[in-house]
């Protein structure tokens, strides 16, 4: 399949515009990096306490700003997750004891429930939108009626987990159950006896320390460069050493705008990410090395034309795939997106951002850099191969014809 015949675009005569824009963007991206002290790693690299939380209703973030205040967490990232009724809590800490010591997430749900919520647990009450499976069968069988049907009471409290997800995590109060075929009336009242509905639940809770944050953050860094110098080393022994560096400067330029359009957008980089960039990586040197892999086929059956007209040449031929590829991958990152929830969605948009960079780097970024390899190198020939043939005759290019001097 062709979405382009015949296709016959000048890219090597319009790259010093597409440099133009590549600078643009990385000048942007670093100016947004200086502008905001560096990337804005997440817990995974800065270490601390993330705590997300859904509530039943919406609640504001003002309200929870005052919240950790009072129990002096006030320089905490607090932030909506997805919707107005998640939010995302971030406490970063520089010691790890005190980390360890301070029990920073017990302290916050605490804090947060007695101000917060409109519903408070009554002595000895658990809450059913916290507590798992198997502590609510266990409550069940405390029932005279399921203290010998263990399978029952497994059963019925499966049932409970399941409708409770279904409902979104959270059931708004006990009398939500009885729609659950399993939960009798008797079930329902013994419930209502021994559990409450909460307000919110702890949907996810992370403690990283600072240095296990640093060390990862190393461990990341070395990841990406072992990476690149395999690249460098592979391409230079599959093809020759100027299309390795074409294709490395490529794949920085790709991974700088990625991680400048992050600093820009104030997304956080952490683990997830770095694993998108090294997928970006690989995605973007596939395409590079389609296009150098005909690049090197012509160099041979077109070697009678100009560099540029070769790479024009090569770079059209392939033209076609390079589209399709990167438009079905667009997709599928696109759908991940936008249908993936909010722990996946930067992941996504970094490789969406990937895919378009990758593809635009492989035309207008790798090949470029290779003509002016070419063209730098043939110029460095010619030089010397004149500078030769003053040497080899330096007194012709003095001597002046005697005709010439007969005339004057």
């Amino acid at each position: 399949m062709e979405i382009l015949r015949s296709a016959d675009f000048k890219f090597i005569e319009v790259r010093r515009k597409a440099f133009i824009c590549s600078a643009i963007l990385i000048l942007a991206g670093l100016l947004s990096l200086i502008i905001r002290g560096g990337p804005n790693y997440g817990i995974d690299f800065e270490g601390g306490t993330l705590i997300q939380m859904k509530f039943m209703e919406p609640v504001g973030v003002s309200a929870l700003r005052n919240t950790l205040n009072g129990i002096g967490y006030g320089d905490a990232i607090i932030q909506e997750f997805g919707s107005s009724k998640e939010v995302l809590i971030r406490i970063r800490e520089e010691d790890d004891d005190a980390l360890q010591q301070s029990s920073v997430a017990p302290k916050i749900v605490a804090a947060i429930r007695s101000s917060v919520s409109k519903t408070g647990p009554s002595k000895g009450l658990l809450d059913i939108n916290s507590i798992g499976a198997r502590e609510i069968r266990n409550i069940l069988m405390t029932l005279p009626s399921l203290a010998d049907n263990e399978t029952e009471a497994s059963a019925i409290s499966d049932s409970i987990v399941a409708q409770r997800t279904e409902a979104g995590g959270l059931f708004s109060n006990i009398s939500a159950l009885s729609t659950i075929p399993r939960v009798t009336p008797e079930i329902l009242d013994f419930l209502k006896g021994k559990t409450y509905a909460g307000d919110f639940i702890v949907v996810r809770q992370e403690m990283v320390g600072p240095k296990v944050g640093k060390d990862l953050r190393g461990k990341a860094l070395l990841a990406i460069f072992w990476a690149v110098l395999g690249i460098l080393v592979y391409i230079s022994i599959r093809f020759r050493f100027r299309f390795a560096v074409a294709a490395i400067v490529a794949l920085i330029h790709d991974v700088m705008i990625t991680v400048g359009l992050f600093s820009i957008l104030d997304r956080e980089i952490s683990l997830t990410i770095i694993a998108a960039l090294l997928t970006i990586v690989g995605y973007s040197l596939n395409d590079t090395i389609v296009v150098f892999d005909r690049i090197r086929e012509n160099s041979k059956a077109l070697r009678s034309l100009p560099i540029a007209q070769q790479l024009n040449k090569s770079i059209n031929m392939v033209l076609s795939r390079t589209l399709l590829t990167s438009l079905t991958t667009f997709m599928v990152v696109f759908c991940l997106f936008v249908f993936g929830g909010e722990v996946i969605r930067d992941f996504a948009l970094a490789l969406m951002i990937g895919v378009l960079v990758g593809t635009y780097s492989s035309v207008f970024v790798a090949s470029p850099i290779l003509f002016e390899w070419e063209q730098f190198v043939k110029g460095r020939k010619q030089e010397k191969a004149s500078m030769s043939g003053l040497k080899a005759h330096p007194a012709s290019a003095r001597k002046v014809p005697k005709s010439k001097r007969s005339k004057k």
